[in-house]
């Protein structure tokens, strides 16, 4: 439902719409994330701005429905109680995704690279760089590994 009162438009939603829509779009994000990163083809730079962006709107709109949602219960502690898991939830997104976090655990894990001649370094993302801690264009951290022949 729509009406234009003077110079305001009242929204009218059906809770259970609410409801469904709520549920709907919580479920479809993690799908949307890994079809993402499948599109994206191993570009972890890309896929975490893709990802964060999405994650971004559905989150605005799931938390805007579910306040609507609040809205519509009459009874205080359960509006209160709402509001709680909502202010909860938003906590947990400024820390990141699950996937996120699987992903930063899995760059922080260190790679064996082997010296390529005397002063490189070939990381899994191809790049050929000096030895450091982590590679400079895809962040994953490295463990160089040189070899000690005796003769």
């Amino acid at each position: 439902m729509r009406k234009k009162v003077g110079d305001k438009i009242i929204i009218g939603v059906k809770q259970e719409d609410l409801e469904e829509s709520i549920a709907g779009l919580s479920q479809l994000l993690p799908v949307l994330l890994r079809n993402i990163a499948i599109g994206n083809k191993g570009n972890i730079r890309q896929t975490m701005i893709d990802q964060a962006e999405l994650s971004k709107h559905f989150n605005t709109a799931i938390d805007t429905m579910t306040m609507l949602y609040a809205a519509h219960v009459e009874d205080g502690p359960v509006k209160e109680e709402i509001l709680n898991i909502i202010s909860e939830v938003e906590r947990y997104r400024k820390i990141g995704s699950i996937e996120e976090f699987e992903q930063l655990k899995k760059k922080n894990t260190p790679t064996k690279v082997e010296p390529r001649g005397e002063m490189w370094v070939k990381c899994q993302c191809g790049a050929i760089i000096r030895p450091n801690k982590y590679c400079p264009y895809c962040g994953q951290r490295l463990e160089v590994v040189f070899c000690t022949k005796q003769y």
